[in-house]
């Protein structure tokens, strides 16, 4: 990970994350071993895409609209960009409590939702039946696996436990499963693509996680360098959910604002406020997601965006990825921020798997 401007910090100023004991009082509910959990998660899937089976109105669907919330989303961000090219019907993602006018008989609707309880999904799942949709869930129980039984719907189950954003693996691996099932990616081998994700994964972990050094372990100096700092991550392509999951993953671990933003599109905005206002110099610390394979259309553009930041002295720094197939190369990027945002919390103190605002908003929400 290479960088510029200000905010490096020293191994002593880092010491904390390479004690183990410190981890385990902070990290009470260990949202470490649900990271490495990852490759695990990626290999079930694999096995369990082989076993889906769908009626035949999802298979002859024209489209598919994917619902769901949060971490139950990113799955489908991940799947949908990573595997594009080899998608042959549209594939659509919507977060909020309704579906498309267009979802409608001959259409997939697929609802996500970890706990199965999430309000929004459960009302866009509603519709998608009212409008006569092919429903599929998948989730790992509760009241959506209860709605898609009781109305002829098929439900993809995969296990419980820890928190929706832990359980990305699963999530993306499943839906990577339905829309295989479903006939929206033929000639690709989903099960294939999801193990060679595992490896990706298990790679990083191995360079980048807790048992590492400081002195070896970048993710533990990026940590470092964005403590105190409004984090914005930069992504183009399949990374742009990357960058969207650090976003998610440094709001929720480590209990920080985040930005993500996507290369071409901010040079079509965002490059206008550089600087500005003057505080934003000081404060704002840039992460770029930088694959070994990328295109040189998009490598000009973001080099084009690293020198504009570097003129208002503000800090950035780069991500490298290893050239491999895209969801293999998505997963290695997404593991890389999960670790950042782990290693993040630990520096703040925060343990990083209870999410309290959240679980505050939705009782409020329900009464």
């Amino acid at each position: 990970m290479t960088g510029s401007g200000q905010g490096d910090f020293g191994a002593a100023d880092l010491a904390v994350l390479d004690d183990e004991a410190v981890r385990r009082r902070i990290d009470v509910s260990d949202m470490a071993g649900a990271i490495a959990g990852l490759p695990g998660q990626l290999e079930a899937a694999a096995e369990r895409a082989a076993t889906i089976e769908l009626p035949a109105a999802a298979r002859g669907s024209h489209g598919a609209t994917i619902v769901g919330m949060g971490g139950s989303a990113i799955g489908a961000d991940l799947v949908r960009d990573a595997l594009g090219s080899a998608l042959t019907r549209p594939v659509t993602i919507s977060r909020g409590r309704a579906v498309p006018g267009w979802a409608r008989e001959g259409e997939l609707v697929i609802a996500v939702s970890h706990s199965g309880r999430t309000a929004e999904t459960l009302s866009a799942a509603r519709m998608a039946l009212e409008q006569d949709a092919t429903l599929v869930a998948v989730t790992t129980g509760g009241p959506l696996a209860d709605l898609a039984t009781e109305s002829g719907g098929s439900i993809v189950r995969y296990p419980g436990g820890g928190q929706p954003r832990a359980s990305v693996g699963h999530l993306a691996g499943s839906l990577a499963g339905v829309l295989a099932a479903a006939g929206f990616l033929p000639g690709l081998d989903v099960a294939a693509e999801l193990r060679a994700a595992a490896r990706a994964v298990e790679e990083r972990l191995g360079a980048l996680g807790p048992a590492v050094p400081v002195a070896s372990n970048p993710a533990k100096q990026l940590a470092g360098r964005l403590l105190d700092r409004l984090p914005v991550v930069v992504g183009s392509e399949h990374l742009a959910p990357v960058a969207r999951r650090w976003k998610t993953q440094l709001n929720e671990n480590a209990e920080t604002w985040a930005i993500a933003e996507e290369i071409p599109e901010l040079l079509h905005n965002a490059v206008v406020g550089f600087g500005v206002p003057d505080w934003s110099c000081e404060q704002l610390f840039a992460v770029f997601l930088a694959p070994e394979d990328e295109p040189a259309f998009l490598a000009a553009r973001r080099a084009i965006v690293a020198e504009g930041l570097g003129a208002t002295g503000t800090a950035y720094a780069e991500v490298g990825l290893p050239a491999l197939p895209p969801l293999a190369q998505a997963f290695a990027g997404v593991v890389t921020g999960d670790l950042v945002s782990l290693h993040l919390a630990l520096l703040r103190g925060v343990d990083p798997t209870p999410v309290p605002a959240i679980e505050s908003l939705k009782v409020r929400l329900a009464g």
